[in-house]
């Protein structure tokens, strides 16, 4: 009797358990995709891809290039990815708005486009470089592993994220280390939705959602044929998936230039254009420090904070005892806005386009938890000066007249800067000089004739240097002149013209 009441006992007990261990929606989705024996996988498709953080208008979408031969191909296991792709140049009849300033991105990335991952390595290979490293892309490339169906599911299931069933399917969250995950699944188990979120200096924790739609079967290999990866609210990638292959070859090597890569120190060099204003260059950005009688004014905040800490450092040295007041924004695309709440915090005010505002609002009201930075610390809250067509910040003494450009294809919203008595003009992207050798443009520069047209109409023409935010060297105005076709090279701009002929 004993015997068999335990043998009843052991079947209880072994039927409650196999109750507990009911499949979730999160198995069913791995067994479906074959997710434990995928060990690699190739995608391939057309679409458009975009350029995060480069935007014509606010509200407007990242540069949108049309993209053919698409490829990413993955290794799961060693974190690592090589995407290709074909760039078509942009035309109206992609049916997608500004297509000029679509042309202008095109040009700058060239027709094809090689990235890399691995670990916490990634590289781009050019046409100029085989191993031109993109260490800031290495927390959107390692989210763009997590985000495919399988990335995802195999992330999941290593960190035994809970499944919640719904109405429409099903659901988890989890979270790895600092960075959370949210999965959604449909009534058939497929993945139709990944949320992940990286630290951006602009967007702070930036969301990153990755859409399937229409699972088909490729090879054997059951995959969406449609794919969305949505980056701060607007499209980076749009991808028609025309093949999938599972356990595809993915050997990717690190290149010794990579591996052996040291950042370097963030330098800030200073050349004194007048008295009491400072050309601060450094790496690819630069800034403009003007002293005025009890404070400073920093012209552009490029980068990142560490970039900005670095120009506030080299200001405070140079003019020591007097705040920054003033920080001048000359447009939102991210590299020219990413080192702006380090100013914030320091207490400046941010001088910029009229429209610009309710973007810094929005943007700099987002949560900070990732990589909290020195306005998330300080808790401090942003002033801004819009500037509608012009606004002049004066002590005084010395005018900073700062002008609203028209007529632009980089950017929508963009200011100038003119220091009318020290004739100096201040500009950001669309032009900048050359080296000193180089042999004068053979057409004029679109950027340089908008630069001077935008100049005559505001009455800035008493200008004698040009100090853009990218480039070399400050440039003259003879060079703008000759750069926007005004002018013919005369001496040795003459001589360098002739021999690249």
């Amino acid at each position: 009797m004993n015997k068999v009441l335990l043998r009843g006992a052991f079947l209880v007990a072994a039927l409650a358990l196999s109750a507990c261990e009911k499949e979730s929606g999160i198995d069913i989705a791995a067994k479906n995709m074959a997710v434990a024996t995928t060990n690699t996988i190739q995608i391939v498709g057309n679409g458009t891809w975009g350029m995060v953080g480069q935007q014509f208008s606010n509200s407007g979408a990242w540069a949108q290039i049309p993209v053919s031969n698409y490829s990413m191909t993955i290794d799961y296991a060693a974190g690592a990815s090589h995407v290709q792709m074909t760039r078509t140049e942009p035309s109206d009849a992609d049916k997608i708005p500004n297509t000029a300033f679509r042309k202008e991105y095109f040009g700058f990335l060239g027709a094809n486009g090689e990235e890399y991952l691995s670990g916490t390595s990634a590289w781009n290979v050019t046409a100029t470089n085989p191993a031109a490293v993109q260490a800031a892309a290495v927390a959107d490339r390692t989210a763009a592993v997590h985000s495919t169906p399988h990335g995802f599911l195999k992330l999941a299931i290593a960190n035994k994220a809970p499944y919640r069933e719904t109405r429409r399917g099903g659901d988890t969250t989890f979270t790895v280390g600092n960075q959370k995950f949210y999965g959604r699944f449909n009534a058939q188990h497929d993945l139709e939705l990944v949320q992940t979120w990286i630290d951006n200096p602009v967007l702070g924790d930036m969301l990153i959602q990755t859409q399937f739609a229409d699972y088909k079967v490729y090879g054997g290999a059951r995959f969406p044929s449609r794919i969305t990866r949505i980056v701060g609210d607007h499209p980076q990638l749009r991808l028609t998936v025309t093949g999938v292959k599972a356990n595809a070859p993915a050997a990717i090597t690190v290149p010794d230039e990579v591996k052996n890569y040291q950042a370097p120190p963030i330098v800030v060099a200073e050349e004194l254009l007048a008295p009491g204003v400072w050309h601060l260059r450094g790496g690819s950005h630069h800034s403009l420090l003007i002293d005025q009688a009890d404070h400073l004014i920093i012209v552009e905040a490029p980068q990142t904070e560490a970039r900005s800490m670095a120009v506030i450092a080299k200001a405070k040295e140079l003019v020591p005892g007097k705040p920054i007041r003033f920080v001048v924004n000359t447009h939102t695309h991210f590299d020219h806005s990413g080192g702006l709440r380090a100013y914030v915090a320091e207490g400046a005010t941010v001088v910029t386009h009229a429209v610009n505002e309710e973007f810094y609002k929005k943007a700099w009201a987002a949560p900070r938890t990732m990589n909290p930075d020195a306005m998330a610390k300080n808790k401090a809250a942003p002033k801004f000066q819009p500037v509608p067509d012009k606004y002049t910040l004066s002590d005084g003494k010395r005018a900073v007249d700062i002008y609203s450009m028209r007529g632009l294809t980089h950017a929508e919203a963009m200011l100038m800067v003119h220091l009318p008595t020290e004739k100096v003009l201040a500009i950001a992207d669309i032009y900048a000089p050359a080296p000193a050798d180089a042999p004068p443009p053979e057409a004029p520069i679109p950027g340089a004739v908008a630069l001077i047209e935008n100049m005559e109409r505001v009455g800035a023409v008493d200008v004698t240097k040009v100090a853009a935010m990218h480039g070399t060297r400050v440039g003259s105005v003879e060079d703008l002149l000759i750069d926007s076709g005004r002018m013919q090279p005369k001496g040795a701009k003459a001589k360098a013209k002739a021999k690249a002929k």
